[in-house]
């Protein structure tokens, strides 16, 4: 990182660490704005739920007389179902369109905070709660941003904010294990396919006449990996007929 970058970064991570100890949560949320710019969509998720557990235990220790395990007891079971699918889709999908889906979450959160409709209390049962947690465990693996999900759902049933607290806080504690267990393994695994690709691209590229790629950038890359690859770079859509 530069020097710009790692104080986007720090300024980022002390605002966010600030939200979460005000609210409880969304630190995840405060931070995303600025993180899914300068790092990757996989390093931000393993950041912000790593970074998430800190802050969520130091809260769970301040209010663990309180807490109601019991309430947070089917959010934690659908988290752990949501997190592995949420943490497979982030090692397929666009990081451009996982930035765009993260942009206008934090819209849509932020005019629901502002506006803050008046809504008659809902009532659920555990069936539903179980299908809110799978939500937030799947947002979790995906984005890091495991919390928001139930966060608004228990606002909608008209809990009081420190009974809210008391669910949030377990919940999310859970679900951001969860996530940063299932990240931790799913960067591995990237690391791992990506060194049998540079493995296979320095066993088979020398053995061909032309090695065809997209981009000037592509071509820099692969020479990176096997020097003596022989490259042509054909931009996508062009004929490759003589």
């Amino acid at each position: 990182m530069d020097g710009m970058v790692l104080g986007l970064y720090l300024f980022a991570t002390f605002i966010g660490g600030l939200v979460s100890g005000l609210a409880g949560f969304a630190l995840g949320l405060v931070v995303s704005g600025i993180w899914l710019h300068i790092i990757t969509p996989l390093q931000a998720a393993i950041l912000m739920a790593g970074y998430g557990i800190f802050t969520q235990g130091y809260g769970i220790w301040k209010l663990r007389q309180a807490l109601s395990w019991r309430k947070a007891a089917p959010f934690i079971v659908g988290s752990a179902l949501g997190v592995p699918v949420g943490t497979t889709l982030l090692t397929v999908i666009n990081p451009a369109h996982l930035r765009t889906v993260v942009g206008l979450l934090l819209v849509v959160y932020s005019v629901y905070g502002l506006v803050k409709p008046v809504i008659k209390p809902m009532q659920s049962g555990t069936s539903v709660n179980v299908g809110v947690g799978f939500l937030n465990g799947l947002l979790g693996g995906l984005t890091g941003l495991a919390g928001v999900i139930i966060a608004v759902w228990c606002q909608l049933q008209g809990w009081p904010k420190d009974t809210q607290r008391t669910i949030i806080q377990p919940a999310l504690f859970a679900a951001l294990s969860m996530s940063t267990l299932a990240l931790i393994v799913a960067g591995a695994l990237l690391r791992g396919l990506a060194g049998q690709v540079r493995r296979d691209e320095r066993r088979h590229c020398p053995r061909y006449d032309r090695c065809v790629v997209m981009t000037p950038e592509d071509e820099a890359l692969l020479k990176r990996v096997v020097p003596e690859a022989r490259t042509a770079v054909l931009p996508a859509g062009l004929p490759v007929e003589e």
